[in-house]
């Protein structure tokens, strides 16, 4: 029994040998024809089997693509991959997948193959061999690059991710756009970054755009987010998400669009302050915007429209209509000529009229501006513009008018004329009063130059005065003044010589630079002609006061005279007994030598008194020489202070020792120090103050000192009571005196001449008590000094 169940074992061993054998050439044969390559190898990882595909394919007779033969096909750069690939697969007897490039027999060109390979098990679970397949995947692998490049080329962000949301594939825009490259396969695109809604707010990682694509399993369009890069900044994108399926139909992964809108979003907050600028310049300018359909004559309005004529709330609808019921009805035919030219001849039109306000019937000036806007056909379909309110201005033009019809009447009155004179380019510009002024006619004379004036108009002697003038307002940029005498034609009669006054500043253009010089001329000969009848009249004044100085004086120097000529008398009468007494004295030489002599000093002491008083007295013309002003203050002080001990008043003299020289008429300037002296004196006449205090001191200090580098100051200072505010103020007007009986011209004259020499007098009070009156004189020159 024993052998005959193992006859029957074998027999049943060898049906199952012959048919795994006939299954295997079955699948030999399968294998020869697959356009795939097919190869088995063995459990060390040795090749045992190759098909003919492989083998065609790589060009290598099937005895030499066993072992590791084959790896002499792999593209260099790909060996090592492949081969660690395949010995962590042996190593732990797991399947794998590889991709690798394979030089192709026929060509030489290397190919993209995808190789998988799985281990085959005993069943008692012993690795017993691999069985493995290799594919063409070249054209695959261009496909893709293609469209890897399609895709940088697109300049849009574009990733993929597997169906957990675990990054796949990502271009370098979208590296450009999150500022960092993440690894793949192992960054979850939803929860690796930090996301805000658009607001600023935070976003959950699951509400981001891809996270709900895919757990929602549809696309998104156009989401907005912002991603925060690396460095902090943030950027703000426009996601589309779409989920990817298998054929199948199950979700394998995505695909996400991110669109950077920066700029766009620039743009919109551009458009939006743009927008606001728009609305508060319509508003700040009384603009409102209007659109009309001329379809349906319905009109959009800015919000502002209907207030503009007079209601307080807005209007559910406007018409053309509405808007000529508000026109006063003499403006009407201007507003209707206007709208029909819109819509004839298609262009643009500006009209003012006045409307008719709803609310209190005040009638406003209006400026509506239209565009016509053509359709497809070519026809006019729409109209639209803007009005604004004009009343103040048009108010401010009628003013306007009215003022310069006043300026032209007071110009033509006051005989005033303007001109404006570009240096830079010579363009030089009369107005009508400008011309009538010297007697011209714009039709007949011409336009004017500045040449022309000189040449023409300006007096010969004065021409260089005149151009230098302006010339120098120019360069410096000054104020340009000027007086010259000028010929005006008097019709048949010929010319006659006027003097005028020129006056004149530079513009400013809108970039700050200096423009053309715009100025005046007036006519200012009757002026001249009062000025030199003053100036007479200020000379007899000087005379006048000068004789009301001697008169004062004449007592004071009656005093200062007999003493004098009480000396001489004295003299001549020792004299006289020296002569009678020879008897008894036989040489009085000496005696009467010198009782002769002090008669003879006496003398020419009370002759220079009188010489001084005739000179002072004396009437003449400003005659300015180069004067010592210490000589000049002591003369005038000789004369001021007579009487002056006698009355009890102290006086003192500070005059510099190195007192500069000044060029000034010197019976002028003694004239203004004798009567300054004076009037101290009289303030200090009384011994009480006006208060009725006694006054403790009366002194009167005279000083002079050089004051910078080209004046010097004369100051009379006394201890009197002092001025009252309300005559201080008007002390150097004419005919304002603080003495009773005072004709208050004196102090008026004295600022005359000094600020006729180029200096200035003013009072001020005395520290001590009293007053102080000061004046400045120029310093001579040097040069002149020397």
């Amino acid at each position: 029994m024993d052998e005959i169940a193992a006859v029957l074992q074998l027999r049943e061993l060898e049906a199952k040998s012959a048919a795994l054998r006939e299954s295997e050439a079955r699948y030999r044969a399968l294998f020869e024809v697959s356009p795939q390559m097919v190869w088995f190898a063995d459990a060390e990882g040795q090749i045992t089997y190759a098909n003919q595909h492989c083998v065609d394919f790589v060009g290598t007779p099937a005895t030499q693509m066993l072992g590791e033969s084959w790896v002499r096909a792999v593209h260099p750069d790909d060996r090592e991959r492949v081969l660690t690939t395949w010995a962590e697969a042996v190593s732990r007897g797991a399947s794998y997948e590889v991709e690798f490039r394979l030089r192709r027999a026929s060509d030489g060109s290397f190919r993209w193959m995808l190789v998988r390979g799985a281990p085959l098990q005993s069943l008692s679970g012993r690795l017993e061999r691999w069985i493995g397949i290799g594919l063409d995947i070249d054209d695959r692998r261009r496909a893709e690059a293609a469209l890897r490049d399609l895709i940088e080329a697109l300049g849009v962000a574009v990733y993929t991710t597997d169906e957990a949301g675990r990054l796949t594939f990502y271009n370098e825009a979208a590296v450009a756009l999150w500022g960092w490259r993440p690894p793949l396969g192992d960054v979850h695109w939803c929860g690796s970054w930090r996301i805000y809604w658009p607001d600023g707010a935070p976003m959950r990682h699951e509400e981001c755009p891809m996270a709900l694509a895919l757990q929602e399993n549809r696309p998104l369009h156009g989401k907005e987010a912002v991603v925060e890069r690396p460095d902090g900044t943030r950027l703000p994108f426009s996601a589309f998400p779409t989920p990817l399926h298998d054929g199948a139909g199950q979700l394998i992964g995505g695909v996400n669009v991110l669109v950077d809108i920066t700029e766009r979003k620039a743009a919109e907050a551009a458009l939006a302050g743009s927008e606001e600028r728009l609305r508060l310049a319509l508003e700040a300018g009384r603009l409102a915007f209007w659109e009309l359909d001329l379809a349906t004559g319905a009109v959009l309005r800015a919000p502002s429209h209907d207030g503009i004529f007079g209601y307080g709330e807005p209007l559910s609808e406007w018409s053309y209509e509405a808007f000529l019921d508000h026109v006063l009805p003499e403006d009407r035919a201007d507003v209707q000529r206007a709208y029909r030219n819109a819509l004839d001849c298609s262009q643009s039109e500006m009209v003012e009229c006045r409307i008719r306000r709803a609310s209190d019937g005040e009638v406003r000036w209006l400026e509506v501006h239209g565009r016509p806007q053509q359709g497809p056909h070519g026809r006019v379909v729409r109209l639209h513009g803007v009005l604004r309110d004009i009343t103040v201005r048009k108010r401010a033009e009628a003013a306007l008018r009215r003022s310069e019809a006043r300026l032209r009447l007071a110009q033509e009155v006051a005989r005033i004329g303007t001109w404006e004179w570009d240096p830079e380019t010579g363009a030089y510009h009369w107005t009508p009063e400008q011309y009538a002024l010297f007697g011209l006619d714009p039709t007949q004379d011409g336009p004017m130059t500045f040449e022309r004036l000189l040449t023409e108009v300006v007096h010969p002697d004065d021409r260089v005065r005149v151009e230098a003038a302006k010339r120098e307002a120019v360069a410096k940029d000054e104020t340009y003044e000027c007086l010259y005498r000028a010929r005006r034609r008097r019709g048949a009669r010929g010319w006659e010589t006027r003097w005028v006054m020129a006056r004149g500043r530079r513009l400013r253009r809108p970039d700050g630079s200096p423009g053309p010089l715009l100025g005046v001329t007036m006519d200012v000969t009757e002026r001249q002609a009062t000025e030199a009848r003053l100036q007479q009249l200020q000379s007899e004044l000087l005379h006048i006061s000068r004789l009301s100085a001697a008169g004062e004086m004449a007592s004071a120097l009656a005093h200062e005279l007999n003493q004098p000529l009480t000396a001489t008398v004295t003299a001549i009468r020792a004299a006289k007994r020296t002569l009678a007494n020879l008897a008894i004295r036989p040489r009085p030489g000496a005696d009467l030598q010198e009782a002769m002599d002090l008669a003879a000093q006496q003398a020419l002491r009370a002759g220079q008194i009188v010489q001084r008083l005739r000179a002072f007295v004396a009437r003449g013309e400003a005659d300015k020489r180069l004067e010592n002003l210490s000589k000049l203050i002591e003369e005038a002080g000789a004369l001021a202070l007579a009487g002056a001990r006698e009355r009890g008043i102290h006086f003192t003299f500070r005059l510099a020792p190195r007192l500069p020289p000044v060029i000034a008429d010197r019976i002028q300037v003694q004239q203004v120090v004798v009567n300054l002296i004076r009037n101290a004196l009289d303030a200090m006449g009384d011994d009480c103050s006006k208060s009725g205090t006694p006054v403790p001191r009366r002194e009167l200090v005279v000083t002079a000192a050089p004051s910078g580098s080209d004046m010097v100051e004369v100051a009379i200072s006394d201890t009197g009571p002092g001025l009252e505010p309300k005559v201080a103020d008007r002390l150097f007007e004419p005919f304002v005196s603080t003495k009773p009986g005072g004709m208050g011209v004196g102090l008026s004259i004295c600022r005359s001449i000094i600020e006729a020499h180029g200096g200035r007098l003013w009072a001020e009070p005395n520290l001590g008590g009293g007053t102080v009156l000061r004046f400045l004189l120029p310093a001579a020159p040097s040069e002149a000094a020397a």
